[in-house]
């Protein structure tokens, strides 16, 4: 009874005409995902490169506990073979995009920032707008009792924890640097992948 579509999908589309004429609910992609965001302790990830590794990486992170995350992710994650799955436990885990806003719209519990760069200016136009978007990002956790979990090596990131806090959002920073909440070390790289200490 509802058709779903992202923004890749024109209104001319054939399959999208066809439900409107029959009288479909048609839901975007990004209110769909503000709905489920809402029944769920949601973990949103964003950041303008490295969002679905990240949302992959805690995906499993969260199954290695022993929990069964709701996820929906950018690509397929390798130990499952998909890239959405309907969980078990009360958590979802959704990368955020941020390249039309559209991750403004989520209702999460938790966010993770990698990094705050100029891009996709063909939405936001200038650099201080994007920076705007990722406050009202943070902020978001606000309304749930939440937290904003942002990288402090990378120096737009950097700021946003300086500007989320003066807002009130409760953040948590990672970095290589001793001053982070959270500091990652002893980082060796390597077959199958990375080793570290977190501290």
């Amino acid at each position: 009874d509802t058709v779903i579509h992202s923004t890749a999908i024109k209104q001319n589309n054939l399959e999208l005409k066809y439900a409107s004429e029959i009288g479909l609910r048609i839901l975007k992609r990004s209110d769909a995902l503000g709905i489920l965001t809402r029944q769920f302790e949601t973990v949103a990830v964003s950041g303008t490169h490295g969002k679905t590794t990240t949302t992959s990486m805690v995906t499993v992170a969260l199954q290695s506990c022993g929990l069964d995350p709701t996820f929906a992710i950018g690509s397929e994650l390798s130990e499952t073979g998909s890239n959405a799955h309907l969980g078990e436990s009360k958590y979802f885990v959704v990368e955020a995009d941020e390249s039309d806003g559209t991750f403004l719209q989520l209702s999460p519990k938790v966010v993770i920032v990698t990094n705050v760069e100029a891009d996709h200016l063909d939405h936001w136009q200038t650099l201080d707008r994007i920076e705007n978007a990722f406050v009202e990002f943070a902020e978001l956790t606000k309304t749930r009792t939440g937290f904003a979990v942002i990288c402090q090596d990378d120096p737009g990131a950097k700021k946003l924890i300086q500007v989320a806090k003066s807002k009130s959002v409760k953040v948590l920073t990672y970095s290589q640097s001793s001053d982070s909440d959270l500091v990652i070390s002893n980082l060796k790289l390597g077959i199958p992948g990375p080793t570290f200490d977190l501290i």
